[in-house]
């Protein structure tokens, strides 16, 4: 299972995340909104991520994105109104997850 696709985009993704050094650019990632879920600096491969991600929404939408430069140190507040509560249940993930303690 790789992704769920609802007309034109995907509802879910479900992959391992990519690494890219700082340096690099991460190609086409800016234009795919699944691929920059999953995709993050080199720095954190030692995480050996696997994400789940999934949108009630056209978020994963092709070019569904707003591209600026921002001042990495100035962060806005969060919106509370934007974020919901929602429960996945995933059964029992013990054969093919371990927890890391860093």
């Amino acid at each position: 299972m790789t992704s769920g696709a609802v007309g034109d985009y995907q509802k879910y993704v479900c992959r391992m995340v990519r690494y890219y050094h700082g340096h690099d650019l991460p190609g086409n990632v800016w234009a795919i909104p699944d691929l920059i879920t999953t995709t993050k600096l080199k720095k954190f491969t030692y995480q050996e991520e696997y994400r789940f991600a999934f949108t009630k929404t056209d978020a994963f939408k092709f070019e569904n994105v707003e591209v600026q430069l921002v001042d990495r140190k100035a962060r806005p507040d969060p919106k509370p109104g934007e974020h919901f509560h929602e429960t996945l249940d995933l059964g029992d993930l013990h054969d093919i997850c371990r927890i890391r303690v860093f």
